[in-house]
Order: C-alpha cells, then structure tokens, then sequence
C-alpha cells in the first residue's frame, strides 16, 4: 500500500549497514542474504517478506519486491528513474565474480518519449515481420554451424539480433551491417542505464561503456543524415519518429540526445541473446522440452514440416535468399513459453534503484522524498509464492490449460518497455526453435524425470557471463 501518509517506523537505522557495495558487487545474491538475515531476525520465513529498510549510500533505502514493487513502479507520481545510480558506481556496479548487480532505469521523460516510439515502430513493423527477418539471419547462423560443425550461441545470436533488430529500428544498413558493430551493441546494452544485460568485472564495465560511446556516435550520425535529408528511414520506425522529436517552442530535440534514447530502445532488446545462450544449455538440461521445440516446428516425425510452415534451408552471405510469408520458425506456444521462462529465470536486470518522489508509506515503513527504492526484480521473478517450484526450467507454467488462459503471470522486467518485450519474446522463441532443431534428435519424455536434479546448476551458475556457450553439431544429421 502507498499513501501520501508516512508511519511513523523508520526505513532504517544506525543497526542496518550500508549494502551499496555488497549489492554493487555481488547483486541479486547480496540482496538474497539481505532477505533471509532480515526474515531471520523477525522470526519470519525469507519468502513471506516485501519490503525491508536498508542503507544505500549512507542514506536511508528501502528494499522492495512481488507485486508491492511493481505496484510501486507502476504510480509515476511515487518513483522517479534516472540520476538514482551514481556514476563512480555504475561504472563498477555490474558485478564482480560473474554475478549482475545494480542498475537504473531511463528517466522518466527519456521512457515516455521511448515508449510512444516504440509502439508506433511496432505498428509500422510488426512483430511478425521480425520474426520472418531473423528467419532469414538464423538460416545463415544453421549454415555456418552445420559447415564448422560447431558455433558460439551468444556471438551468432547477438549478431542476428542485432541486425533484426536495427532494421525495425529504421537505422540505415551502414549501421547495422556490420557484425562487429552488432556485437559491439551487445557491450554496448551491458553499459545501458535501461539494462545491465549480463555480468561484467569492472574493466568490463568501461569498455561497456567505451563501446556505448561508440554506438552513441553511430546513432548520431543516423539522427543527423535523417534531419538533413540524406537518410530516408521508413515512415513510421524508431528512426524516423525520434528524429522527428521536437520541443515544445518547436525546435528540435537535441541530436545528441535523440542518439541516447535511440541507443535506449535497441540496446537492451540486441543485448537479450545473452538469454538465449543460458535457454540452449537450459534446454541441454531438459532435453524433453528441446524435443517439444521441435516437434511443434517439425510435426511428430523429424524432417517433416507442419501445414504452413518450410523447412530450413542453407545459405551462405552474399547468396541472395527469399523466404516464404510464413517463416520457418514460428513462435507457437511451447516456443513462446521457453522464452518467457527465460525471462523470468534469467531476469536479465536483477536489480534496479529508482528514487521516492514524495514522502510515501511503502507497506508500514516511511520513505521520504528523495530516498532510494531498490527494487528486487531477481526476487520477483523467483518467488515461491508466486511460481511452483521457482528454481527450475519449467516452460510449462506459460502454456495454457484446460480451463485457463495461462498458468503464470508474465515475467516481471522493470526496465524494458512491452514493446521491448514483445521483441524480446519473438526473438527467443524463434531463435530456440532453431537451435532444438539442429541438435540430436531426443524422445519427448527423455529426463522429464530429473528436472530438479538438473536445474541444480542453475543456482551456481546464474549470472555469469554465456560467452563460452557452444552447440556441437558434430555427428547430427
């Protein structure tokens, strides 16, 4: 509950330490030792606990997660984003040892002009026409796989997500044609205010944010030929609609600050493949839920394509390549839901610090105007409470049933616009299909019944970086 009215119990006091270094370098896990130490001391279980007063800063903080902080998120008069994360700190606060830490949203005018965009880019290109545009850059990575017998799921993922998704954007081929420059995007989203996309050690961290510097100059140069007429984006995409952003005395937004919120929308959504490396060795795990992948893409015999859709094909770049108005991997349900799973068992931004607007009562604990909010998103996504069984891979709880809509709610991101996470969705879900495809072929029911067995490497190994994910594709078909 959130009122006007502060009690009179104070967020914290001179017993609570200061956690901003623990949760700078250890994230979600420092905070989980916040909760159960805190349920500890009041005799409570760690999962039954919303909110919890700490220091951040050497000020007074509250903790918060579940459905009290997306209440929270959700009142723009009660939180501000942006400015609530020191820059000194930001620079470190990715993680040390693997494990993600604390970021900060976009602040609140950059996210309302963000997310009108977005959703008018998204009318102009819907969701679909992404999905048949990654057909097209997966037959290429099937390709280069099948010749090496091998390949690095985050690099090839980051590169066709990135081209997918700078050309929705509207970004000229001079920026999104290059595979380096795709990859340089993902270390560029590690370094977004909107998302800390994967962990990082500290030197990670500036080179981040070096790489971000470099795409903020890229996307400047778009901005500024879109204004002067050398670059023609599609009517309606991202490009064109936030180049266009005027003042409210006419003028034009500056061009600089155009680029950052440009950066803002694409960064995080290119930098969700880190997801689909920790989905393929997900799926090593659960080999049954690799076989429904590809019995809903292939029809129950493999090679043997559902009503509507085609089959993979090969290619190599420079080859042209035509694609069917169907694309080869669809999002259907079981799809859809490994990519939702990802989502809330990966939760890609594990903790996010946003500022108290005005005096609010956070459920019985008082939070003046200016004080930090930390929101446990990690938390929110593993809450026993609101998730059966929350450690483990269990696409299932996303699928319908009979008599419902859907098993769960959908996973909680606090940075990421819907828009973002439709894309986000579409990407996943068609990307994971294609990799079940390419791996050995593996009966529906094989290891469904060592699912908690399996899911223990999932608490050890959460969090640190995918870039060594490789599928080995020698010996398949």
């Amino acid at each position: 509950m959130l009122s006007t009215r502060a009690s009179a119990v104070a967020v914290a006091g001179p017993a609570l330490r200061d956690e901003s270094l623990a949760f700078a370098r250890d994230g979600h896990r420092a905070a989980a030792r916040v909760w159960v130490e805190a349920a500890s001391r009041a005799g409570a279980d760690p999962h039954a606990l919303d909110r919890m007063p700490v220091r951040w800063l050497g000020r007074r903080a509250v903790l918060v997660r579940g459905p009290l902080a997306e209440r929270l998120l959700a009142d723009e008069t009660a939180v501000r984003r942006g400015g609530s994360l020191p820059r000194a700190l930001a620079v470190g606060a990715l993680g040390r040892g693997g494990t993600p830490g604390v970021t900060e949203g976009p602040d609140d005018a950059s996210l309302a002009c963000r997310s009108s965009a977005l959703a008018r880019a998204l009318r102009a290109a819907p969701a679909r026409q992404v999905a048949l545009a990654l057909d097209l850059e997966l037959d290429e990575m099937e390709s280069a796989w099948r010749d090496a017998g091998t390949g690095l799921v985050h690099d090839s993922a980051s590169v066709a997500f990135g081209r997918v998704v700078l050309r929705w954007a509207g970004l000229p081929q001079s920026i999104w044609g290059d595979d380096f420059r795709c990859r340089t995007l993902v270390r560029a989203a590690e370094a977004s205010p909107a998302s800390a996309r994967s962990a990082m050690s500290v030197p990670d961290a500036r080179r981040a944010r070096r790489c971000r510097g470099s795409w903020e100059a890229w996307a400047l140069e778009a901005v500024l030929a879109t204004r002067s007429g050398d670059v023609t984006p599609r009517v309606g995409s991202l490009l064109d609609d936030l180049a266009g952003l005027r003042r409210s005395d006419g003028a034009h937004v500056a061009a600089p600050e155009v680029a950052s919120l440009l950066l803002d929308a694409v960064a995080p959504v290119v930098g969700s493949a880190c997801l689909a490396a920790w989905t393929a060795l997900a799926l090593t795990h659960h080999p049954h839920w690799q076989a429904r992948l590809r019995v809903e893409h292939l029809g129950p015999r493999r090679g043997e394509a559902r009503v509507g859709h085609r089959a993979p094909t090969r290619s190599t770049r420079g080859t042209a390549r035509t694609a069917s108005s169907t694309p080869a991997t669809p999002t259907g349900p079981v799809a859809t839901a490994v990519a939702l799973e990802a989502q809330r068992l990966f939760c890609a931004a594990p903790l996010l610090v946003v500022t108290a607007r005005r005096d609010l009562d956070v459920a019985g604990l008082a939070v003046g105007a200016g004080d930090r909010v930390v929101v446990d998103v990690h938390a929110s996504n593993h809450d026993e409470r609101r998730w059966d069984d929350a450690e483990s891979f269990d696409p299932g709880r996303f699928l319908p049933r009979t008599g419902e809509r859907r098993a769960g709610p959908r996973p909680f991101d606090a940075t990421l616009d819907p828009v973002q996470q439709q894309l986000v969705t579409v990407l996943l879900a068609a990307t994971m299909t294609r990799i079940a495809t390419m791996l050995p072929d593996l009966g529906p029911d094989t290891g469904a019944e060592s699912d908690a067995e399996a899911d223990s490497w999932v608490r050890t190994a959460l969090g640190t970086r995918p870039d060594g994910i490789r599928v080995d594709l020698t010996g398949t078909r």
